[in-house]
């Protein structure tokens, strides 16, 4: 006997349809594809562009639907967009549980695996997991990452870059620590190439030299010329049989708008050197150090002693540094999540309205649904009729400060920028927030060498550290001059106190006017000289140009401590814009005795790239000469990039020094990376 559900009102329809599919999280939706089976009118009327509203639902129930895309200037999402990116996705996961890809739709498939990592929230990456993507991944990369292997009909080299970002963007410390000794080597030894020097830019300039120009975001929602597609914008739907058969005869008023999709050349992607490097340094650190055992214990025995250098404690201390990974990332975003979500249950057996209106969903975020007339609303429970259905919540402002993190209460999708704000439309990235960098940061080193076969490899991990102190110029002020690279070093103060006009030199950035940041957001209103560790402080009654009333090495436990009085919060002025950053910074005493002592000076982009001089605290080790740090913030957390020694510019003429990448993490945030390896 045939179905009779074509007899119903096509609304009705639409709600049946979508209560027997939604509960399809994390599988495939085998119960829309066995409506469509019912009947030939069945199959018709519930195709992706006769009823756009109920596969938009769909992707609200089984997908994220990230801030990003509601605060990018190119989304005005709808209906037939959501309906038709749902469709791709659904395909790509398909494909991934079952290991069938093929090169026609790979390089597709790859990018709609980026997109959802760009756009989770939670859920994305659920649906990734359970389609087995992060296993599906390494074999890919070992196949299509190989030395001269290039996939022509993937996309070539392009579609390298992408594999590299997706590996960035889903490997754990728990995965990396599952890896035998042999596949962790293999992963680096593919990485190798794509994590050179070579492979990024000055920043501000031209991304890749590559010319291949692909979409990142590349769906395009096109009306069919047959017919339209439903929305709510186009009015009621018909509740009676002739509506299924002639609804695709039905003419939308408005133009099916991109998804956020617009075609950009894949160069636009922060250069994928940063993120190899990002891998590389995570997967070296997950094999244990070597300890010499004639080392002295602790630093008090090698006192007594009279030894110098590292002590056991200070090697298991430098095995702490771990640097983090984006999936680690998100997994304590979302242990975040639920533990707020708990705490009103914790409080009160009996929730109150405001309370149950911010619950979260199983992925520790808020589940979004459509209501019977198309328009989006907060929702818990799909299933709830209208009229108890919760209100929404409000829209996270769009903030783009380095130094959020995406922390509680923040977007978790919003954790990439500044890597993917030009892609989204986001056409100003913002400069660094104050504080993102004031502090301990600790990490490592890695030398380039050449190992017995005659390649090249990143080895001899050493230790990095340093407290930094933030100055900030502050619109209307001019900066320091910048020419956007690592030669702008040059022209910058090599202590803070040569920036204060009270110093018996000159220097040309007296003529400029920073600030120093003297607590959590806000900047100091008195200050000081800033001279030398343990000499007398003058204080002065006006902020001068780079002035601070403390060491730099005092700078981490005032921050701890809050504003000072007479301190003004940098959100008491709306109007006042940081224009230029400049750090200043030094290793502690400990590290000093361990690993010896080191000044650093360097420079913040609003694009997230760090430019670091690191030079010998003492005359007498000015044998270990200046280096040159250049590498990027990522999601708000670490510093990645690349080192050189001063000797290695080409163009000086000079033979080409010492070289190799680094990663820098901040004290707290290492010590979490730890944790969190241990946890998950």
């Amino acid at each position: 006997m045939s179905s009779l559900l074509y007899r119903i009102p096509f609304d009705v329809l639409l709600r049946i349809t979508f209560l027997t599919a939604s509960d399809a999280v994390c599988r495939a939706p085998t119960e829309l594809l066995a409506m469509r089976l019912t009947c030939k009118t069945l199959h018709q009327c519930l195709d992706v562009t006769n009823s756009a509203q109920l596969y938009a639902r769909l992707f609200q129930r089984h997908f994220d639907l990230s801030p990003l895309l509601l605060h990018s200037t190119t989304t005005d999402v709808n209906d037939s967009t959501l309906a038709e990116e749902y469709v791709l996705r659904q395909r790509f996961l398909a494909r991934s549980r079952t290991s069938s890809w093929s090169d026609a739709c790979l390089a597709s498939d790859m990018w709609t695996a980026l997109r959802m990592l760009a756009e989770n929230e939670g859920r994305n990456a659920k649906q990734l997991v359970s389609a087995n993507f992060p296993h599906e991944l390494l074999k890919l990369a070992r196949v299509h990452l190989q030395p001269n292997h290039a996939c022509v009909t993937c996309g070539g080299e392009a579609f390298n870059l992408v594999l590299i970002w997706l590996l960035s963007l889903t490997l754990s410390k728990s995965a990396i620590a599952r890896m035998t000794s042999d596949m962790r080597d293999e992963t680096c030894k593919l990485l190798r190439s794509y994590a050179s020097s070579a492979k990024h830019p000055p920043s501000g300039g031209a991304a890749l030299t590559t010319t291949a120009a692909t979409a990142f975001l590349d769906l395009r929602c096109k009306a069919p010329s047959c017919g339209g597609i439903f929305t709510a914008a186009n009015g009621e739907a018909p509740s009676n049989t002739t509506h299924h058969q002639h609804h695709h005869q039905e003419h939308t008023t408005t133009i099916p708008t991109l998804y956020a999709r617009r075609d950009i050349p894949v160069e636009w992607l922060n250069p994928v050197a940063f993120a190899a490097v990002n891998v590389i340094m995570a997967t070296k650190e997950s094999s244990p150090l070597l300890i010499p055992p004639h080392l002295p214990e602790t630093r008090a025995i090698a006192t007594l002693r009279n030894a110098s250098g590292p002590t056991m404690e200070d090697f298991r201390q430098f095995q702490s540094y771990q640097t983090p990974l984006f999936a680690d990332y998100c997994y304590e975003q979302e242990q975040d999540s639920q533990n707020q979500a708990q705490e009103p249950l914790r409080s009160s057996s009996s929730p109150s309205p405001s309370s149950t209106s911010s619950s979260s969903s199983p992925s520790g975020v808020p589940s979004y649904d459509y209501d019977d007339s198309g328009k989006s609303e907060a929702c818990h429970d799909a299933c709830r009729p209208p009229s108890h259905r919760r209100a929404p919540p409000p829209v996270l402002p769009a903030t783009h400060g380095h130094g959020g993190s995406a922390r509680l209460g923040q977007s978790g999708s919003r954790s990439h920028d500044p890597e993917f704000a030009q892609v989204y439309g986001f056409s100003d990235p913002a400069v660094p927030s104050p504080g993102t960098f004031s502090g301990l940061w600790q990490g490592s080193y890695m030398t380039l060498a050449v190992n017995e076969a005659g390649v090249e490899v990143y080895s001899n991990r050493r230790p990095l550290q340093a407290v930094f102190t933030e100055y900030h110029c502050f619109s209307p002020n001019t900066p320091l001059p910048s020419t956007h690279d690592a030669s702008e070093l040059a022209s910058l103060p090599a202590r803070p106190w040569e920036m204060d006009d009270h110093h018996h030199g000159h220097h040309p950035a007296q003529n400029h006017r920073y600030e120093v940041l003297d607590g959590p957001g806000t900047i100091a209103t008195t200050t000081s000289s800033f001279k030398e560790r343990g000499s007398t402080l003058e204080s002065h009654d006006s902020v001068s140009q780079f002035t601070e009333g403390t060491d730099v090495l005092g700078s981490q436990d005032r921050l701890v401590q809050g504003p000072p009085t007479g301190g003004r919060s940098l959100h008491s002025d709306e109007t006042r814009q940081i224009v230029d950053t400049i750090l200043f910074g030094e290793t502690t005493p400990d590290h000093d005795e361990a690993w010896k002592g080191f000044r650093y000076v360097g420079r913040v982009h609003a694009d997230g790239r760090v430019y670091l001089k690191r030079e010998p605290k003492n005359e007498s080790e000015d044998y270990l000469g200046t280096w040159v740090f250049e590498g990027t913030l990522r999601f708000g957390r670490a510093i990645v990039g690349f080192w050189r020694s001063q000797n290695s510019v080409a163009d000086e003429g000079l033979e080409e020094g010492a070289r190799g990448i680094f990663s820098l993490t901040r004290a707290s945030e290492a010590a979490g990376a730890t944790v969190g390896t241990q946890n998950h």
